[in-house]
């Protein structure tokens, strides 16, 4: 398992290594704004709100047959509040 964290005041990004026959799983969070997410190099599998103080936080993952190295993968979402954003990612094989 390789993991890899990233915060950004805006929109979080980060490189990682894939296995082949590897996956990917990336969570993303924003506070203070309802806000949909966007991602770069990643499949989008939910977005979500807690109900409580605006939290915002999303997932995504995809799997790979060959080897990525340094696969970059960005968060945007699409408004951002005073509290920043903070992206994980984790690779499995």
């Amino acid at each position: 398992v390789v993991t890899a964290t990233t915060a950004s005041p805006t929109n979080p990004n980060g490189s990682i290594n894939v296995s082949a026959n590897g996956a990917l799983i990336g969570f993303c969070t924003e506070g203070s704004n309802a806000a949909d997410f966007t991602w770069t190099n990643l499949t989008l599998d939910f977005s979500a709100n807690n109900g409580v103080n605006a939290i915002n936080y999303s997932g995504a993952s995809d799997t790979f047959s060959s080897a990525q190295s340094g696969r970059s993968v960005t968060c945007t979402p699409s408004s951002i509040g005073s509290v920043g954003t903070a992206m994980t990612l984790t690779a499995f094989r």
